[in-house]
């Protein structure tokens, strides 16, 4: 969620981010207790997002991200996979320290793993069954934060995003709390 405000040079008039294509890449961690269909188990992400200066303190954001669930056990997971676009507001200063607020839209795609099971019946003896279902589902999310400048172009992230679905039948909802850092390019 970072956005660098600098102009091309002090002289110009403070143009915020306005015209600035900013390139994100972060970590996430998922906290234990968030998360209806993920049990209320830990997990971890990553994402990928791109932001382009609307105005001076604005600019519209497309993130794509992965986070998943229990990373401890391979034979019991659950991911979710996410599009969305948002809003973000930043702070307009030129300070070393710029707080964001964001909000927006996204298409989620909840992945629920079933673990194998094996089958006590003597004729299916040593049979494991599992399977992967998939629901897609729209959803908001709102996030805030801190932007860090490290350079002109380079800026470190922190904060948090919160994710949730409309209206799916609760063993589909997505209610995802993440905690991310990452670090940010300005391109000119």
């Amino acid at each position: 969620m970072s956005s660098e405000l600098e102009g091309i040079s002090d002289e110009l008039p403070n143009r915020g981010i306005l015209g600035h294509t900013t390139i994100r890449a972060y970590g996430a961690m998922v906290p234990i207790g968030w998360g209806s269909d993920f049990g209320g188990r830990p997990g971890w992400g990553t994402g990928f997002g791109l932001s382009y200066g609307v105005a001076r303190a604005a600019q519209i954001s497309i993130g794509f991200a992965y986070h998943r669930v229990n990373p401890i056990s391979s034979e019991d997971w659950d991911a979710l996979r996410q599009v969305t676009t948002s809003i973000e507001l930043v702070s307009p200063s030129k300070d070393f320290v710029r707080p964001w607020l964001g909000v927006g839209l996204g298409y989620y795609d909840s992945e629920l793993y079933s673990p194998p099971i094996f089958a006590l019946d003597a004729s299916e003896r040593g049979r494991r069954d599992e399977f992967i279902t998939h629901q897609g589902t729209l959803g908001f999310n709102w996030g805030a934060g801190f932007a860090f400048r490290l350079s002109q172009s380079v800026g470190l992230d922190a904060g948090g995003r919160y994710n949730i679905s409309f209206d799916n039948p609760a063993r589909h909802k997505v209610d995802l709390l993440s905690v991310q850092a990452g670090l940010s390019y300005v391109v000119r």
